[in-house]
């Protein structure tokens, strides 16, 4: 049967449809027809009562188990539970940095409570939408943050204290205290900042429930006053701040306290001090393996280190923070296709749901088209023909789409890989240049210190060793620890080419990979041209290419 006869049986089984249910009142959207279904309601239950302890170890895995719970909520009708699904589902994506997914979950809670809901729960709602919006702001000020932060304080002052819920209450306005602040000091408006900040501080002062949110508050005021340039009364917060921090055995913001007084001691021209707080915040840092904070402080402390002299540990600290901005930039890379491949999983899942919820409907309109007859197995036809056409579609361009990010995926990772390669080869010959430079100046200066005599030779010498100190003899090792790192299964694929190659043999074929040329190889080896020359030459009949027309480079950059 064709499509337009399929038409127009569903055509007829409406009209026929109507005539058999009339006189009967609207019953509403076929959902609402839907009974409550026992097993949904006990799912949803199961995969929200872990749900705090999974949110904090496993955002990923939390976001798929909210989102299940939301269609399963739906589905079985329980509003308290929609509503739960929805706010759980909406955290986890802010946890996880699906941050319009998040925004999108609690503007669907937004809606379904309604303006008539208990003034906490409006005010929890808001606070978390001011919060995507202050995350989507990366450190700027944000209108859309404040206007949902003012809403959420407007809700609270509604609150009637003593008519429960005071616990979520205090909660959400310590929070909506410091995010103000917060918000406001980004907005340039730091005297009314000071104002929310001293409320919070005021209301969580000498409450352990509320430590962790008393601590943040000093951190930010600290911080304002320090804007300010009030430095005396900036510094007795971050000392207040440390000594409760290390009193509670809170680490986390321990350490940030250390950060806060090496920044205060750094703008007050006070280097040792400065060092000092920066160090240990260093070693915690060092001790969590977290590249990102290791990269500020060694920025910092390589400043520092420079203002007093100290090339060496200057030199040190800077390669410290370069490491870190590797591994940040490897991290985020991981970051980045985990996101990826989250949304992808729940956007299938939230496929799934919408076919799901589309069989249900199409369950219930076949059970109404057996009443009316032959007539509704038209209409059956007729919604699976239109249902295997849209799957075919969507299959296609589900296809096409998983197509075209391979392909992309795949051009970012050459391009990466090319970019890091030639920034290791300008960064190696750069240091065996300045090897070369440093070797020829002491060997320019060594004959002099035999024909002088007393404080000239005595500096001469003095000279001559500070500029040997400088010259980087592990240049060739970073050079073969780097690579591997760049290029991790190269050495194994040439190794398994062929097994008797020398390891300068394999250095040559690394050089080559990277298309550097046989002048550029020779700088970097100190080799002549000749001898580079003949190791191609050697390596061509190594890897049986001597009779071919394969070019070297090629072949190695094919592995």
């Amino acid at each position: 049967m064709k499509p337009t006869l399929y038409f127009s049986i569903f055509l007829f089984a409406t009209s026929l449809a109507a005539d058999l249910f009339a006189g009967e009142p609207p019953r509403g959207p076929i959902d609402d027809r839907m009974k409550p279904i026992p097993s949904d309601t006990a799912t949803v239950n199961t995969l929200l009562k872990n749900f705090e302890v999974l949110i904090t170890n496993n955002p990923p895995q939390a976001v798929k188990d909210a989102a299940k719970a939301v269609w399963l909520s739906k589905r079985s009708g329980s509003k308290e539970h929609i509503k739960k699904s929805l706010n759980f589902a909406g955290k986890a994506s802010f946890y996880a940095g699906l941050l319009p997914e998040a925004a999108r979950f609690f503007s669907e809670l937004s809606a379904l409570i309604g303006p008539d809901a208990p003034p906490v729960e409006l005010a929890t709602v808001h606070n978390n939408l001011g919060s995507v919006a202050l995350a989507n702001s990366m450190g700027k000020y944000s209108a859309e943050a404040e206007t949902h932060f003012r809403k959420t304080l407007q809700y609270l002052q509604k609150h009637p204290l003593g008519a429960g819920d005071d616990t979520a209450y205090y909660h959400i306005l310590t929070s909506i205290y410091n995010n103000l602040a917060l918000v406001l000091s980004y907005k340039g408006t730091p005297k009314a900042s000071e104002e929310y900040v001293k409320k919070g501080l005021a209301l969580t002062q000498g409450k352990p429930d509320y430590l962790a949110q008393h601590l943040r508050l000093i951190a930010n005021y600290g911080g304002l006053l320090l804007q300010e340039k009030r430095y005396a009364e900036s510094l007795e917060y971050f000392q207040k701040g440390l000594r409760l921090s290390e009193e509670n055995e809170n680490a986390m913001m321990y350490s940030a306290f250390l950060y806060y007084l090496g920044t205060w001691y750094d703008k007050k021209g006070d280097t040792a001090e400065a060092l000092r707080y920066y160090t240990r915040y260093y070693e915690n840092a060092r001790a969590e393996d977290n590249p990102t904070t290791i990269r500020e402080v060694a920025r910092n402390l390589s400043a520092l280190y420079e203002k007093t002299g100290d090339a060496a540990q200057a030199l040190k600290f800077l390669r410290i923070s370069t490491d870190s901005e590797e591994k940040i930039k490897v991290v985020e890379t991981s970051q980045e296709l985990a996101k990826a491949e989250l949304q992808a999983s729940l956007k299938t899942l939230q496929e799934k749901m919408a076919a799901e919820s589309t069989s249900a409907a199409k369950r219930y309109r076949v059970a109404l088209g057996l009443s009316a007859g032959l007539a509704l197995v038209g209409l059956l036809l007729y919604l699976i023909y239109q249902r295997k056409y849209r799957i075919a579609q969507l299959y296609s361009m589900e296809k096409e789409r998983a197509a075209r990010k391979l392909q992309l995926d795949k051009e970012l990772l050459e391009a990466e890989l090319e970019a890091r390669g030639k920034h290791l080869t300008t960064e190696i010959i750069d240091k065996l240049r300045k090897n070369e430079i440093i070797e020829d100046i002491v060997k320019k200066l060594l004959p002099h210190t035999q024909t002088t005599s007393g404080n000239t030779q005595k500096a001469l010498g003095d000279i001559v060793r500070s500029l040997q100190s400088f010259q980087d003899k592990a240049a060739m090792e970073e050079f073969e620890m780097r690579f591997r790192l760049v290029d991790q299964d190269f050495y194994q694929k040439i190794q398994e080419v062929c097994p008797d190659l020398t390891p300068t043999e394999r250095r040559l074929c690394a050089f080559l990979r990277l298309n550097m040329t046989t002048k550029e190889i020779s700088a970097l080896t100190g080799q002549s041209v000749r001898a580079i020359e003949i190791g191609r030459t050697r390596l061509r009949k190594k890897l049986d290419l001597t009779h071919t027309d394969t070019n070297l480079v090629e072949f190695l950059s094919s592995l």
